[in-house]
């Protein structure tokens, strides 16, 4: 029965030890990018929001209506900075699963290692036996020494199982939880995207586009109290 169950744990360390690298590199490869993918979303989040002010800056001092307009455009651009910064936070929580899987992974790569070590142990100490006669005063010492170096190579061949069958179900409530965040972290940046973009839009509306006379100043601005409920009906729909 041992025989049977150390070969089968035999055959999955071997092929763990020649695949190990190449089966854990596309899981390398995907942690580094989720990196990436953070770093993008967090610098897209400051750029629009310093795009933003540089953009009411400029309004500021060119009347009150591109005054009011790019100041409601920048509080507006706020939400959409903050939603790339909620993205880049999912991000975040989908590479650290990742390197929990890769972790696992390594831990189970240990015991592998300590079950070769324990199993070049036992082969030693049986060549030891192989050549002790009958009589020989270390016989019992040495058979003893052989039941636990058997005994820890159970020990270890258990481990290794139950660690094989618990990271396989593990990587599967990974691979739901990292899918789970990605599409929902699009879905819910997707969604502010497309509420700050309709509003926004009628916001651009509000730019006079009345034609100046040579000579004259332009006519009073009367759009704040729009631009204002635009502002207030951006946070309201996001908030929801």
């Amino acid at each position: 029965m041992f025989g049977s169950l150390s070969t089968k744990i035999a055959h999955s360390a071997v092929t763990a030890t020649t695949l190990g690298s190449q089966e854990l590199r596309p899981l390398q490869d995907a942690i580094t990018k989720e990196k990436e993918i953070v770093t993008a979303a967090q610098r897209l989040s400051k750029d629009w929001s310093v795009a933003a002010e540089a953009l009411k800056q400029w309004g500021s001092g060119e009347g009150d209506d591109l005054g009011d307009i790019s100041n409601a455009a920048m509080m507006i651009s706020g939400h959409i900075s903050s939603a790339f910064n909620v993205f880049a936070d999912h991000e975040l929580n989908i590479r650290a699963q990742l390197k929990e899987v890769r972790t696992k992974e390594e831990q189970l790569d240990e015991l592998r290692k300590r079950r070769r070590t324990v199993v070049g142990k036992l082969d030693a100490q049986e060549k030891k036996l192989s050549k002790m006669g009958p009589e020989n005063k270390g016989l019992v010492l040495a058979n003893e020494q052989l039941g636990a170096i058997q005994n820890e190579l159970r020990q270890l061949d258990t481990s290794i199982l139950v660690d094989m069958a618990r990271l396989s179900d593990y990587k599967r409530q990974a691979m739901r939880s990292v899918l789970t965040l990605k599409f929902g972290g699009l879905a819910e940046l997707g969604e502010t995207l497309t509420i700050i973009g309709e509003l926004g839009k009628l916001l651009a509306s509000e730019t006079p586009q009345d034609v100046t006379p040579p000579g004259q100043g332009r006519a009073p601005y009367l759009g704040r109290e729009v631009t204002a409920n635009l502002v207030a009906e951006a946070a309201k729909c996001v908030s929801e």
